[in-house]
């Protein structure tokens, strides 16, 4: 009995971190969407609308220059506000919240969400800034010929030109975030994985071999093997022979 309620309550936390985390992600990547998937119209349209803004005025006034960066980190900055706000309003009936916001989106969520959204706006701006410049130059042949260009032209194209070493810069810091990003979430996985195997092995006397952890873990044979071999050669876990021959591998108390 004391079992199955376990299982019941795990199922209903599972049940309400999946309902926390939809209106959260959707508003990390488009300010307003999660309100408006609550049913919070001008709480939406409070969130997407200076949002949509910021970007618009990133590129409309092309004469903007380095100014473009704090422009975009403002941006930024109401997506994850946004964010939070859909995720405060999921848990506004709750007396207690065991959760809080990294349990429904870790750090290497955030990253990667806002990397993909720095290299999709760097994208963009370099192909409108791009078509700008080629079709500044196309002009400048059509109306003096092959002679030298006017200052106009030279100050419009160099304007051009600095925008967009701006927005690869963007694009770069975007490249990164998603990186780190990437990299963090595998070591979670990995991290957790461990703990996991280290319940397991508990469960079972303190020791596990491979065909054993591969079936606790619902992993295949060559993942378990080489997840215990890395555990063993960072020296977390012991490793012994059986008298058939096959590895045994003996964990400590804890791990790291």
């Amino acid at each position: 009995m004391e079992s199955l309620r376990e299982v019941i309550e795990m199922q209903v936390r599972e049940a309400r971190l999946g309902q926390d985390i939809e209106p959260t992600l959707a508003s990390l990547a488009i300010p307003g969407a999660g309100q408006l998937l609550q049913g919070r119209l001008f709480r939406a349209a409070f969130w997407f609308l200076p949002a949509l803004g910021l970007w618009v005025w990133t590129i409309l006034p092309y004469e903007l220059g380095p100014e473009v960066i704090l422009v975009i980190a403002l941006a930024l900055m109401l997506h994850i506000a946004s964010a939070r706000d859909a995720f405060r309003a999921a848990h506004i009936s709750e007396t207690a919240r065991s959760e809080n916001l990294w349990d429904v989106l870790p750090p290497f969520l955030i990253m990667k969400v806002l990397g993909s959204i720095l290299l999709g706006v760097t994208a963009f701006h370099l192909l409108i800034t791009g078509a700008d410049l080629l079709q500044a130059l196309i002009e400048s042949q059509v109306r003096w010929g092959g002679g030298s260009f006017p200052y106009s032209i030279t100050l419009r194209a160099g304007q051009l030109a600095e925008r967009m070493v701006i927005m690869v810069g963007v694009g770069v810091v975007g490249f990164a975030l998603y990186q780190i990003g990437s990299l963090w979430q595998m070591r979670t996985r990995e991290q957790t994985r461990e703990q996991r195997m280290l319940q397991e092995a508990r469960a079972r006397g303190g020791s596990l071999t491979v065909p054993e952890a591969a079936a606790v873990m619902h992993l295949r044979f060559e993942e378990a093997h080489d997840l215990l071999e890395q555990m063993a050669q960072r020296r977390w876990i012991g490793v012994s022979i059986a008298e058939n021959g096959q590895k045994v591998y003996q964990f400590f108390a804890s791990l790291h």
